[in-house]
């Protein structure tokens, strides 16, 4: 079975990295996260995070993780 990150992003087609950071910023509105990196690929991800929108279904999946 993929691990819960992994399979959300394959639905998305992104990787697993994004959807940790759309979660954090569907939170709150008040919520910015900042990934720290040491190269260009991982920013433009980052950046990417800003415009996927989670589903219901992907947050209520999200939500029952183990914390």
């Amino acid at each position: 079975m993929p691990v819960p990150l992994n399979r959300i992003g394959a639905r998305h087609g992104v990787s697993p990295a994004r959807i940790k950071l759309a979660w954090t910023m569907a939170q709150s509105p008040v919520v910015l996260p900042i990934p720290g990196t040491s190269s260009v690929a991982p920013v433009e991800d980052n950046i990417a995070a800003a415009g996927l929108r989670l589903t219901e279904g992907d947050l209520a999946e999200l939500a029952a993780l183990p914390h």
